[in-house]
């Protein structure tokens, strides 16, 4: 229901969630306050969303949290990233 009192009449399978409506400028301002966890989740729930962070990696890279890791030792089985890491 609305603040106007109106119903949404729409199939609940095929509405879109509010985030989505949001224009894309304001998706990024809002991937830019999440934690890497919250991205990763972000990014496993819908194209738009991957599609969104694939497109702007400085996003995650520059997220509260984001560590990224050189293991110069070889003993990590990613060793020579970033062609064997973990990607979106």
């Amino acid at each position: 229901m609305f603040a106007s009192g109106q119903i949404l009449n729409q199939d609940p399978t095929h509405r879109t969630f509010p985030l989505l409506r949001l224009p894309y400028y304001l998706r990024l301002c809002v991937y830019e306050q999440c934690t890497p966890l919250t991205l990763a989740k972000l990014a496993c729930t819908c194209r738009q969303t991957r599609r969104d962070l694939h497109e702007n990696p400085s996003i995650v890279q520059r997220s509260l949290g984001y560590i990224f890791i050189i293991d110069t030792t070889g003993t990590s089985p990613y060793s020579s990233a970033p062609s064997q890491s973990i990607r979106w």
